[in-house]
């Protein structure tokens, strides 16, 4: 089978569930190619084709259409698997797949609140109409088709895969050596470590985390902020703090490591898909608090066996007392941090999650089987 994946994001927990899909379908035997703008990805076995797609240069578009059809007559696939908005809308338009080749489109989030609120009725028009140009929606949690669906939003078929996780890279350790990641990294080993990780971004909800902490930080604690971005826009958001109690530190090809050495994640977001980041955070034992977004009851919990706490959206000031009361009690912070691990071995295998979605990439194979649908 000959499989191509494409995305304009090659960044963050959608280049690493890539990462994952890819790898995993390498070692099925799968032929694999990868359509997006990077360049310094390296990933073994994998045929990467350039596209050079840029959501900053709307106008254009034409040209990301042509890229993208020449791309696919080029690899000839047997399924295409798109990624995130910006590759859904040019996968999706007439002509730009040939019709038989099954198409499923995995959005990481819905676009509707990436977009300005006057821009929401058109971006949830397209999603209907492309819905009908769709083989298969995949979402990373079930929330996400709930969400769909209130914006009238209802595929032919849709199906929850799951976040995989990495559970022999992701793990827990002991206090030694959460005292000597602190050493490696520059990190107070007498502090309570406050960990906000992710690309600077308006989705991630750094600019109302900032600003909050600024007012209220914890005189005993610092916060970091790790993920690439530019904090330049965030400096100014905490005149008190920044460089004081509060580190921006760029970006990380080991976030293992910032896990390990926090006392909890900090999650501000103000909308995913289902986050990456949580799901690796609980695999190395590390409490979560967040903002209700989707899929983080699912991963978090709210039960005897919750793995963090949940606030209401934008609610900054209960996300750093859920937060200050986890970094004070040494004892709930253990529990949550078991219960945390717990839950990711059950939701987040690798194994049960990819070994679904090769599943639904052998039905491709079959000419009475999703794909014949575009056919007609």
């Amino acid at each position: 089978m000959r499989v191509l994946h494409v995305s304009e994001v090659a960044g963050g927990g959608v280049l690493r569930l890539l990462e994952d899909y890819t790898h995993d379908q390498r070692r099925r035997g799968m032929e694999v190619h990868t359509a997006w703008p990077a360049r310094r990805l390296e990933l073994e076995g994998v045929t990467h084709h350039r596209w050079a797609a840029n959501r900053r240069r709307p106008w254009a578009a034409p040209r990301y259409a042509r890229q993208l059809r020449a791309i696919v007559d080029e690899v000839r696939p047997d399924v295409v698997h798109l990624h995130s908005f910006f590759a859904g809308v040019f996968g999706r338009l007439p002509g730009a797949i040939p019709a038989g080749v099954p198409v499923i489109y995995q959005p990481h989030s819905w676009a509707f609140d990436a977009v300005p609120a006057v821009l929401t009725p058109a971006v949830a028009g397209f999603e209907r109409w492309a819905a009908g140009h769709t083989d298969l929606v995949l979402t990373n949690c079930e929330d996400e088709i709930a969400e769909a669906g209130r914006y009238r939003v209802h595929p032919d078929r849709a199906m929850a895969l799951g976040v995989s996780v990495d559970l022999t890279r992701f793990t827990p350790v002991d206090e030694r050596e959460k005292l000597r990641l602190r050493e490696v990294h520059g990190v107070p080993t007498d502090t309570s470590i406050y960990l906000c990780l992710g690309r600077i971004t308006r989705q991630k909800g750094q600019q109302i985390l900032v600003p909050a902490w600024d007012q209220a930080p914890d005189p005993d604690g610092r916060l970091y902020l790790v993920g690439p971005g530019d904090p330049g826009t965030l400096a100014g958001l905490a005149p008190r703090t920044w460089n004081r109690s509060l580190f921006a530190v760029g970006e990380t090809d080991h976030p293992e490591d910032w896990y390990r050495l926090a006392d909890v994640l900090v999650v501000p977001s103000l909308y995913e898909g289902q986050s990456v980041t949580i799901s690796e955070a609980l695999a190395c034992g590390l409490p979560v608090v967040c903002c209700v977004v989707n899929g983080a009851r699912l991963a978090i919990g709210d039960d005897a066996m919750a793995a963090g706490a949940l606030v209401e959206q934008g609610d900054t000031y209960a996300l750093l007392s859920e937060a200050r009361r986890r970094v004070r009690d040494p004892g709930l912070r253990a529990a949550e941090g078991q219960h945390g691990r717990t839950r990711m071995e059950s939701q987040a295998d690798p194994e049960q999650i990819l070994g679904r979605l090769a599943k639904i990439y052998a039905e491709f194979q079959d000419a009475d089987g999703i794909g014949a649908r575009r056919k007609r």
